[in-house]
């Protein structure tokens, strides 16, 4: 039914990075998820450090 060269445009590989340039927008994405576990990571620290110290 459908060809190679139907196929060849919907493919999720590489011509999705020609087709959005703003790699601002995956940047800031990849910082944003980033910052969320280093966020997470403080927390939970801070939380071990807290168990760990009990304030009287």
């Amino acid at each position: 039914m459908l060809g190679p060269a139907g196929n060849s445009n919907i493919h999720p590989g590489h011509p999705m990075r020609e087709k959005h340039p703003n790699l601002d927008l995956l940047y800031l994405h990849r910082l944003g998820t980033l910052l969320g576990t280093f966020y997470r990571l403080y927390i939970f620290l801070s939380l071990m450090v807290e168990r760990s110290n009990p304030h009287p």
